[in-house]
């Protein structure tokens, strides 16, 4: 790849993310990422989530490792209403990311050393992440 910025983007009536390819997905993703990617896969495979909250969260995903190489990938689950939970627990820290079924999706953050804490919601993966990205690269 060169090393010109990618720009992917979700189309949601397509339930794909524009710009991206397995290749690319290969070269941008660390091993663990991989298997986690597979995770979402095999959601996607049993109809768990929909198509949208799959690739929003792929699409997320990328974009996270992107902006912090170092982040692992975090604690993932459906719940009962469609979304599908994003969580890290590190260094006194709390980060949960909530993909709502329009493939919207808001965070929270809480540090209980300094009771900081900080959220934003109605977000999309094209959205402007900066705020997201700098609460995981503490965690990391």
């Amino acid at each position: 790849m060169s090393g010109k910025k990618q720009t992917m983007t979700l189309d949601p009536v397509a339930g794909s993310i524009v710009g991206l390819n397995t290749r690319d997905v290969t070269l941008l993703t660390s091993p663990a990422s991989q298997l986690w990617l597979k995770y979402l896969g095999s959601l996607r495979e049993r109809n768990i989530n929909t198509e949208s909250v799959i690739t929003a969260a792929e699409c997320l995903w990328l974009e996270i490792e992107r902006a912090v190489p170092d982040a692992m990938p975090p604690n993932t689950r459906p719940t009962d209403e469609g979304e599908l939970r994003m969580s890290w627990n590190r260094r006194g820290a709390y980060l949960e990311i909530l993909i709502a079924p329009n493939a919207t999706f808001g965070w929270f953050y809480t540090d209980t050393v300094s009771n900081a804490s900080e959220d934003e919601e109605g977000l999309r993966a094209d959205s402007s992440l900066a705020n997201l990205f700098a609460r995981i690269s503490g965690l990391f």
